[in-house]
């Protein structure tokens, strides 16, 4: 569906041009910069299709072959701004790289992100710093909450840390980063609808990244 902020309202929500009922889409994922839109599909193959900008309108959908969808993937991605995309299957979370036209076979992502929890619902900075991710938190009585790790060096992850803004632990999924890093978006299961909340999330960022950095703990 596609809705446009006018006035300073939401319009209402309609079936956006590509896409349709029969063709069961779900999960759109913009690329950082806003050129292509990822979203999973079984309206052919299943898994993660795309389409392209061009100009006003959008290309026809197009399927991509093995890469990471030879992960089966589930539900949210996230793709970073050299084209990297994440997954998550099978309670790991998994990186697929582009080579020339098409992806690298998808590689699970290293301890402490894969770990004897169930992680999904990545959702990738676009330069790659950090990822923000669900875990099923035992403190939370296996419910999902939303954690960060940031990428020290290449393989090099920090261990998870609680998103808690305003010392309040974000439960819920499907973190998606507003286009300026400031804002993060997500579902949220509290209030039993699964509605979509939005939470201030730059300077919280800023402030883990400072702590892991100055006693890194991997």
């Amino acid at each position: 569906m596609t809705s446009y902020v006018k006035d300073g309202k939401w319009s209402l929500p309609r079936a956006a041009g590509f896409s349709s009922l029969d063709t069961r889409d779900d999960v759109p994922i913009f690329a950082p910069d806003g050129n292509r839109l990822y979203f999973l599909s079984r309206r052919g193959p299943s898994g993660i299709w795309y389409i392209e900008r061009l100009g006003n309108s959008w290309s026809e959908p197009v399927y991509i072959e093995r890469g990471p969808n030879l992960s089966h993937p589930y539900w949210q991605f996230s793709v970073s701004a050299n084209g990297d995309i994440y997954t998550a299957a099978g309670g790991d979370i998994w990186v697929s790289n582009p080579i020339g036209k098409g992806y690298s076979t998808p590689e699970k992502l290293p301890g402490p992100i894969t770990s004897n929890q169930n992680e999904g619902h990545p959702c990738i900075a676009p330069d790659e710093s950090f990822l923000i991710y669900q875990i099923e938190d035992e403190e939370e009585h296996r419910r999902s909450c939303l954690y960060i790790s940031f990428n020290i060096s290449p393989g090099l992850w920090t261990a998870p840390r609680k998103l808690e803004p305003g010392g309040k632990p974000l439960r819920g999924f499907c973190p998606v980063l507003s286009p300026d890093g400031k804002y993060l978006f997500f579902n949220n299961w509290m209030n039993l609808s699964n509605d979509i909340y939005w939470v201030e999330i730059g300077s919280v960022i800023d402030s883990l990244r400072k702590e892991s950095l100055r006693s890194p703990d991997y």
